[in-house]
């Protein structure tokens, strides 16, 4: 099987980018949930998915093409000098990550009732707002969380193109 990587004029073509696609994917479905259970498996599956594109940009993209290894691993030195601008990926990505996979944990609650101060209950719509439960993004929507952690995947991985294509040049 021939490995991707990326092309003459610079295309997108590296694995790790199917995989923040699918993790896209993943994030959609976890916003119209329709069930507790199904918001948990989709987030199961996004955050898995949030922490495999720097897997697999490491252990596929990296190992295929030199240029995406040097300006991967500059990066991620990059990545580990600045923790706090890149809090996204070490408090929230990895973190989330490692507590699902290896305690199956969530750190948020999935409660679709609001009770008000006077006692009065409200139902919500399904999932409608999940807060992480604790650490530096306490109170923060998930879903809002594994946008912003997309976001921040595809900001590096568009340095990363762009620096593989200046090392051909």
């Amino acid at each position: 099987m021939k490995r991707r990587t990326l092309g003459a004029a610079g295309g997108r073509l590296l694995r790790s980018r199917q995989v923040l696609d699918d993790c896209r994917r993943a994030t959609a479905l976890a916003d119209s949930a329709a069930s507790g259970q199904d918001l948990r498996v989709f987030w199961v599956a996004a955050i898995s998915l949030a922490r495999a594109v720097g897997h697999v940009l490491s252990n596929v993209d990296a190992v295929d093409d030199p240029a995406v290894a040097e300006a991967n691993r500059l990066a991620f030195t990059g990545w580990q000098s600045n923790r706090p601008a890149n809090a996204v990926y070490w408090d929230f990505v990895c973190a989330e990550r490692n507590l699902v996979l290896k305690q199956y944990e969530l750190n948020w609650q999935y409660d679709p009732s609001l009770v008000t101060a006077d006692g009065d209950l409200f139902e919500l719509d399904a999932g409608l707002y999940c807060a992480i439960d604790s650490g530096p993004f306490e109170g923060a929507d998930i879903r809002d969380m594994l946008d912003m952690a997309i976001d921040w995947w595809d900001r590096q991985l568009d340095w990363i193109e762009a620096d593989a294509l200046s090392r051909r040049a």
